[in-house]
């Protein structure tokens, strides 16, 4: 339809209707009129979603850093330990010791360990303080430098002293002391028997420092009676140079064979002390870390020596 047309057709309608209808039809058109303007004003006017404010940079209370854990303290310092681990004993012998960190272990055996003896029930212990041990047994130039004798029946500079009671080995240890070897607030002794066992296990919990099998191919014993295995291996008849086997982990030789080695311990209700780790001429199973046995202190025996520690001076 034209325009015009439209027009035309509006002018007649407002001619015929009466007036009344004229002003409710205006009326009507105005409203639907304003709605309309106030709905599109109010839609223009919202308010358009905002973005979070960025967040500056807040100062943040310094919080005090965890305290460190603290390293274990080493038996003495570096610039001590040259003269804590390394004594001359004049004519080019030398006496070495290894430091042993104080610490807890399992001393003895569990009941499930082939060849155990009754003596050996298993408990926790805890070693006092720290110490040095001696890297080898003692030496027959060593012992002889010190007390001018070599009772052993073995002869060699570099064989372990033997044949010496423990009285013997208490003498070496005062000689020591009385020479002036020791440093200031140490002394050197006979390794108490946990010490002794602290020190051989070096944090293992087998039979052996090693592991559980010995038929004189890691120890000098007799190794026709072996542990662990049913092949028999060496037996030399004698003791052999310290230090012709591997060390433990802690570098401490020969704590397994060779010869025994007395304690400071005695046994309860006996004249004995303890000896420790078996001889050239001992079955495997009684070269065991848990291994204790005993001997009077006056019996010179040619399959017992000694090795001394150093040790906090009461």
């Amino acid at each position: 339809m034209k325009f015009d047309e439209l027009k035309k057709n509006a002018a007649d309608w407002i001619k015929t209707h009466p007036t009344h209808t004229k002003v409710i039809l205006i009326a009507v058109l105005v409203v639907v009129f304003c709605i309309i303007f106030v709905s599109c004003k109010n839609k223009n006017t919202q308010k358009k979603p905002q973005k979070p404010p960025v967040q500056q940079n807040q100062p943040v209370t310094p919080q005090p850093a965890p305290a460190p854990t603290p390293e274990p303290t080493p038996v003495v310092s570096e610039s001590d330990a040259e003269s804590m681990t390394n004594f001359d004993l004049g004519n080019g012998v030398e006496l070495t010791l290894v430091p042993v960190s104080k610490g807890s272990f399992s001393y003895g055996s569990p009941k499930s360990e082939k060849g155990r003896y009754s003596n050996e029930n298993l408990r926790k212990v805890s070693t006092k303080d720290d110490f040095y041990i001696g890297t080898y047994e003692v030496t027959q130039a060593q012992y002889a430098a010190v007390t001018g004798q070599n009772p052993s029946k073995f002869k060699g500079d570099s064989l372990p002293v033997e044949n010496v009671t423990w009285d013997n080995a208490v003498m070496f240890c005062e000689k020591l002391n009385a020479g002036g070897h020791a440093p200031a607030g140490w002394k050197f002794a006979l390794p108490t028997s946990q010490q002794w066992e602290y020190a051989c296990r070096a944090g293992t919990t087998t039979p052996f420092s090693f592991g559980s099998v010995l038929n004189g191919d890691k120890a000098n014993c007799y190794g026709s009676a072996p542990y662990g295995t049913t092949t028999k291996g060496a037996y030399l008849k004698k003791t052999q140079p310290v230090g012709s086997y591997a060390a433990n982990d802690w570098g401490i030789y020969d704590m397994h064979g060779n010869v025994w080695e007395w304690c400071q311990n005695t046994v309860k209700g006996k004249r004995t002390y303890e000896i420790r780790g078996g001889s050239w001429a001992t079955a495997a199973k009684d070269c065991r870390s848990a291994t204790r046995s005993v001997q009077k202190p006056s019996k010179p025996d040619y399959r017992t020596g000694f090795r001394v520690v150093l040790v906090r001076a009461d």
